[in-house]
């Protein structure tokens, strides 16, 4: 509900997690669409973060040969090792995971400082984004199909024009 009534005087870009293709199987565009649709500024594709992600852990590693590092796309992994397991906090890998990869490349690469608001499966995202502070909300996959469920969304049907924005500066 916030992120919604915040659209509608601001400008909020969305980072999408590649799984929404089967998370929303067969419709995912036409929810995308209907976001733009309804005054997202823009809606990136989440995965060219991993991208970015695995091009680090290969740069940490060649600087540091032989360290054994914990990732962190996990974000529910990094909460368990901070709640349950603090000796592991220092074998976390100091590359973000690949959505804050993104969210960071958003910001720093194409200047967008819009709010942004990362549309994930994962309920644990959420400690990510408000330990980082680059991602203001983290909206589920299941929390956005109950609101479209809840305030009875009309999606179109058939074809979908709907394309991410450019990840290029």
């Amino acid at each position: 509900e916030a992120v919604f009534h915040l659209m509608k005087t601001q400008q909020v870009s969305f980072i999408v997690a590649p799984s929404i293709k089967s998370a929303m199987d067969g419709r995912w565009r036409h929810v995308l669409q209907w976001l733009k649709d309804n005054n997202a500024h823009e809606i990136y594709d989440g995965s060219f973060g991993a991208d970015i992600c695995t091009y680090m852990h290969i740069k940490y590693l060649e600087r540091n040969p032989g360290a054994k590092v914990i990732s962190q796309p996990c974000a529910a992994i990094v909460n368990y090792a901070e709640k349950h397991k603090p000796a592991l906090l220092s074998k976390l890998s100091p590359v973000q995971s690949p959505l804050m990869c993104s969210a960071i490349y958003v910001r720093k690469y194409l200047g967008n400082d819009d709010i942004l608001v990362g549309l994930t499966p994962c309920l644990a995202k959420g400690s990510e984004f408000t330990n980082t502070g680059i991602i203001k909300y983290n909206v589920t996959f299941r929390k956005l199909d109950e609101y479209i469920r809840e305030h009875q969304v009309k999606l179109a049907s058939g074809y979908s024009p709907f394309e991410f924005s450019a990840a290029r500066g």
